[in-house]
């Protein structure tokens, strides 16, 4: 016959379990990496830029549907210019987004904007680079610089 435990005991046991189900993975690197399951995620290259710039298209997708405009791709024929989204409105007026996986922006991240916005004149109401960084801003060029943690509709 198995000893019953006391009120005590049982407590400390639940406090225990519940402490050792509590710690993390990465509190010990060591655990963390006998944890790990699949292959290693490459902290650099192109694949969190990718997925970053995949993310920001969702959320330009919906907030374009939401405003009851839509959102496309622009790549020309020869491939030379390529602007990540087009957000257009009914009346056939657009907002150019550019998605990067950086913190700052220089000229030649936005040298795309600046070709759509000589060629389309007063139909392009904005150009936009969403950015990781933490401070909104425009631009001399009048481009604006909005990092993803703002974007909304």
């Amino acid at each position: 016959m198995k000893r019953l435990k006391s009120k005590e005991s049982r407590e400390l046991e639940t406090r225990r379990i519940l402490y050792c189900n509590h710690k993390r993975p990465h509190d010990n690197p060591q655990e963390r990496d006998a944890q790990a399951v699949g292959p290693p995620i490459p902290r650099d290259g192109p694949l969190l830029g990718q997925l970053f710039e995949s993310l920001m298209t969702l959320c330009v997708r919906v907030y374009a549907q939401a405003a009851e405009a839509r959102a496309m791709h622009l790549r020309t024929k020869g491939g030379e210019r390529e602007i990540d989204l087009i957000v257009e409105r009914a009346d056939r007026r657009v907002v150019a987004v550019e998605v990067k996986f950086a913190r700052t922006v220089d000229d030649r991240d936005v040298r795309h904007l600046s070709w759509l916005a000589a060629t389309m004149g007063d139909n392009l109401l904005d150009a936009v680079v969403v950015t990781t960084g933490s401070e909104a801003y425009r631009r001399p060029d009048g481009i604006a610089v909005v990092p993803a943690a703002l974007l909304g509709p």
